[in-house]
């Protein structure tokens, strides 16, 4: 077996490729698109009448997009949509809870944008950025829905009641942790900025990194490596035996 970090192996794996030449999934992060997929599901599942009701014949979220889309290049057409990616730690560093098993807390960005509107129905589609921030908080807190089932789940269970998110995505926890309305502006070709109507939040994850000690064979031992100064370099790692 590999090692693991979440939802990743170790070596880290290539992104899958399309037609078009491009990735069609997370490079080396797995967890971009499975919670994408998650959430996509559940919004539209429990929020496409009240979103019909001021865009009709569309889906609250049509796009999953795993990219900040102040940093890439956006694409108004994919509105609405739902940007994830990676916030990062801060100064968090990993927790060394075993010898051989480290959690990592980090921090995941979700982005919520609305198409541009005529003046009148702004105001009903701002309204509507408090209803997805309640739609992703409960989606988290069940873990599951019957609208998701993520391809070849061995789960028995997941067919009618659905693949449980936090297994699937690798995670060890999951908590919605702040949310706020916002209009984020784009720039434009010729210099303007537009306004969109959306929603940011903020997940707090836990993964765990766990390393595979059989790749080191049975007689493997622990022990401290010291540098010419004696100087402790690694405390307790698991190495090769002479």
């Amino acid at each position: 077996m590999p090692d693991t970090y979440g939802l990743n192996e170790l070596p880290i794996q290539p992104a899958a490729i399309g037609p078009n030449g491009l990735p069609t999934t997370a490079v080396s992060d797995r967890l971009l698109d499975v919670l994408g997929s998650f959430l996509k599901a559940f919004i539209n599942r429990y929020g496409q009448d009240a979103w019909q009701s001021v865009m009709p014949n569309a889906l609250p979220v049509m796009n999953v997009r795993i990219n900040d889309p102040e940093e890439v290049e956006f694409n108004e057409k994919d509105l609405p949509c739902l940007f994830v990616w990676r916030a990062g730690t801060g100064d968090k560093a990993p927790d060394n809870i075993a010898e051989d098993i480290w959690l990592m807390r980090d921090v995941v960005q979700i982005l919520w944008v609305a198409p541009p509107a005529r003046q009148a129905f702004l105001a009903f589609r701002g309204q509507f950025v408090s209803g997805v921030s309640k739609l992703i908080h409960v989606a988290l807190e069940q873990g599951r829905d019957p609208s998701w089932v993520w391809p070849g789940d061995p789960d028995p269970t997941a067919a009618a009641q659905g693949s449980v998110f936090p297994r699937i995505a690798g995670l060890i926890e999951v908590n919605l942790s702040k949310w706020s309305p916002m209009a984020i502006g784009i720039p434009l070709a010729d210099g303007d900025t537009r306004n969109y109507p959306a929603l940011s939040a903020s997940l707090d994850v836990v993964e765990l990194y766990e390393i595979d000690i059989t790749r080191f064979g049975a007689n493997s031992l622990n022990q401290k490596i010291f540098d010419p100064t004696n100087t402790l370099l690694v405390d307790e790692r698991t190495i090769p035996a002479p």
